[in-house]
């Protein structure tokens, strides 16, 4: 057939010339940027994010595309927390699975970057190209209060003021990105000698409560202190209020609280008995103790605080210097003796 105005003596033919693909063409990252939250109760080994495109413009070897996570680029621990595999669509398109391999908890670590690298299976070179995936850790309230100044004690002298400060609590909810409302209450206060009284709460969520004195008078020689030997212990409870209107309370952890009672000189010496009667034969010997009397006098205080002393003291005139008491100086409990 007639081609155009070609001349009759040249011969027309067809050929169909095969251009090669040459890999010059990088894998490319579409739908920039990839940034995405995930619950830090999310289950291993389930696929957390799947928007990550990538296609390359290049064919056969060339335009097969491989995905891995940089670990010397990425935040610490991020390529061993999440997975990355590809899933091709189409030739030379691809998508990104983000995968978690291990754990997550959002008080260690709230957020990963994650700088993953598509890579291509080119014959004469290989082309590659990174993007950054933003990994955001949702909290979930799963964690208990955390007192953050324990543990407790404290020395207080007994008969302390009410409202005498003895030391502050810090506490705030253990799930840091969505704190609750800390309540505080005193537990195992058998005889009420504390109250909590609130100071603030910071930007952060610390609730700080100073342990103050009551009304009740501090007393080292109750029973209850006393035979503890001044030492007097409770507990303080923390807990998470879910709605102020029930109330409703969640999540909640206790502390001790140890307080060493000292004492002061507040006890008299006191004896067993109000008054005493005893019969002295007048041919007694020198230095005899008294026949029938048993004396005794109680300091209930400790230490230098329940030493005492001890002296006769004459109510008429010839009584003076008959009589001497044994010992003349006392602690505590102490039996004595007149000659």
């Amino acid at each position: 057939e007639p081609i155009r105005e070609i001349p009759e003596n040249l011969i027309p033919f067809r050929r169909m010339i095969r251009v090669l693909d040459r890999n010059d063409n990088i894998p490319k990252f579409d739908d920039l940027p990839y940034t995405f939250t995930v619950k830090e109760t999310e289950s291993v080994g389930q696929t957390v994010y799947t928007d990550i495109k990538v296609t390359d413009a290049d064919t056969g070897l060339n335009s097969q595309v491989k995905l891995r996570c940089i670990e010397e680029e990425s935040s610490p621990d991020a390529c061993e927390t999440f997975d990355i595999f590809e899933s091709p669509l189409n030739p030379g398109e691809y998508i990104g699975l983000v995968v978690l391999k291990k754990p997550l908890n959002y008080e260690e670590r709230s957020s990963y970057n994650l700088v993953v690298e598509a890579q291509d299976s080119g014959e004469d070179q290989i082309l590659s190209s990174t993007a950054n995936v933003l990994i955001q850790v949702e909290d979930i309230q799963d964690q208990d209060p955390i007192f953050l100044n324990a543990p407790y004690s404290a020395t207080v002298p007994e008969g302390s003021e009410e409202g005498s400060p003895i030391f502050e609590i810090l506490v705030r909810d253990g799930d840091t990105g969505i704190p609750r409302p800390i309540i505080l209450t005193i537990e195992g206060d058998k005889l009420d000698y504390f109250q909590l009284r609130q100071n603030q709460i910071s930007r952060d969520g610390v609730l700080s409560v100073t342990l103050t004195t009551s009304q009740n008078i501090i007393d080292r020689e109750h029973p209850e202190v006393l035979k503890e030997g001044g030492l007097y212990a409770f507990q303080v409870r923390a807990r998470e209020v879910v709605d102020e209107s029930g109330p409703i309370y969640g999540e909640e952890t206790t502390t001790s609280v140890t307080i060493v009672v000292t004492d002061i000189d507040d006890e008299l010496p006191v004896f067993n008995r109000n008054s005493f009667s005893v019969p002295v034969p007048e041919d007694v010997g020198s230095d005899t103790p008294l026949p029938g009397l048993t004396l005794e006098v109680v300091d209930k205080d400790v230490s230098k605080n329940a030493e005492f002393s001890l002296s006769l003291e004459a109510i008429s005139p010839n009584s003076e210097g008959v009589f001497y008491v044994y010992p003349e100086r006392a602690l505590g409990k102490t039996p004595v003796i007149i000659r």
